[in-house]
């Protein structure tokens, strides 16, 4: 029998499941668009933003993209296997269950529609699209001739879609291919 690994070195091998370190590096692009929903919210006679706000703002990013990432490296896990560059990641080299992946992304998703909840009717109304957008992209980032204009959606989504509605921001059509 096999004795379970140290609670530490779970949650590290989890992080690295989903790049843990990559969310962290994204944050500031997500925090830029709160900044500029919260100066046009200012600047119109709203409330604008408050730390308890930012907080949930900054957790159902980590969630979302905890999420996407955790789907993603499910959706892999055979192709990672038979490549050699990525054989060794979590999941093919056994160092996380896909039963712990699975866990993890759903318990990620459900934070960030708790979070979308907590931040009121117009992100828990967009918040099950975002997911589904999200979660999408791992089945269109190849190259099996499905569209390429669904990898960049993620990316165009608006502020809104991130838990901070802002009137002045809208998504950009998808671009043209060819």
């Amino acid at each position: 029998m096999t004795a379970a690994p140290a609670p530490w070195l779970v949650v590290r091998r989890l992080g690295g499941l989903v790049r843990f370190s990559h969310t962290v590096f994204g944050l500031p692009f997500a925090l830029a668009a709160v900044a500029l929903a919260h100066r046009h919210a200012l600047a119109h006679g709203g409330a604008g933003l408050d730390l308890g706000r930012l907080a949930l703002i900054v957790l159902a990013f980590t969630a979302a993209r905890t999420a996407a990432m955790g789907f993603n490296r499910i959706v892999d896990r055979r192709i990672d296997a038979a490549n050699p560059r990525t054989a060794m990641r979590e999941l093919p080299a056994g160092l996380v269950s896909l039963r712990a992946a699975v866990l993890l992304t759903v318990l990620s998703a459900l934070a960030f529609l708790g979070c979308a909840w907590l931040l009121g009717p117009v992100p828990l109304l967009l918040a099950p699209g975002c997911l589904i957008v999200v979660l999408a992209y791992s089945l269109f980032k190849d190259s099996r001739g499905r569209p390429t204009w669904c990898s960049g959606s993620p990316s165009r989504s608006p502020p809104a879609a991130r838990g901070w509605p802002s009137p002045a921001t809208s998504p950009r059509p998808p671009p043209r291919c060819g």
